[in-house]
């Protein structure tokens, strides 16, 4: 195995077998943990560029928000949202109670044999017992993107001042979804708050890439 494990703090999920074994990566992380930049910076790396990573995006049960990330989100409606999922058109899908209401997610099945995906996700989706979703997570890496609660309480502020204002019960149930709730629920955990932050990027950057080098160097079922 590639992975120098030392470097990265294990997360009480780790289960080495199931790691050298896996056929994707699902990124978690608290609110404001600082999870979508981390990703969008994966995207851009040139060193992941020259990799088989792919970035399926995530379909949710909302509008379209100002500055929404379309390459990370695909905002769809409840019927749509159901359509494919009667259609068997999804990898895997979960819901999250916001306070005002339930928020659905997923992914879409794609066509990516000797490819390596990158799951943004919530937390919400390793919490959940459905089964089509715990056989997904079987497969599956799961790493934590880490920050302490006021640390992401502060940046949830500075990045959705009118959510404070506007969705109080939604701030509430983003804030209380602590870091600290996860660690034991990942397989790796990736510190991205204070003296850590500025190497947040590279260190998860090398972790995706040496579980890259572990898939593509696996021998295949002919």
């Amino acid at each position: 195995m590639n992975i120098v494990e030392t470097d990265f703090t294990r997360g009480g999920a780790h289960d080495l077998r199931r790691i050298e074994k896996a056929a994707g990566c699902v990124i978690i992380g608290s609110s404001a943990s600082g999870k979508s930049t981390m990703i969008r910076q994966l995207r851009r790396s040139e060193a992941m560029a020259k990799t088989s990573l792919r970035f399926p995006r995530r379909l949710i049960t909302r509008e379209v928000r100002i500055n929404e990330d379309l390459t990370e989100n695909m905002p769809v409606t409840p019927r749509e949202m159901q359509g494919a999922i009667e259609r068997e058109e999804l990898e895997v899908w979960w819901s999250r109670n916001l306070g005002h209401g339930v928020e659905r997610y997923a992914f879409q099945k794609e066509a990516g044999e000797g490819s390596f995906p990158i799951y943004s996700a919530n937390n919400a989706l390793v919490r959940s017992r459905e089964p089509q979703v715990c056989e997904f997570l079987a497969s599956q890496v799961v790493v934590q993107i880490y920050a302490r609660d006021h640390v992401r309480a502060e940046r949830l502020q500075a990045r959705s001042p009118e959510l404070f204002e506007k969705r109080p019960e939604e701030v509430a149930v983003r804030l209380g979804d602590s870091s600290d709730s996860m660690t034991s629920l990942a397989d790796y955990i990736v510190r991205n708050d204070g003296c850590h932050e500025s190497g947040a990027p590279a260190l998860l950057e090398r972790l995706i890439y040496d579980l890259v080098q572990q898939f593509t160097t696996r021998p295949r079922r002919s």
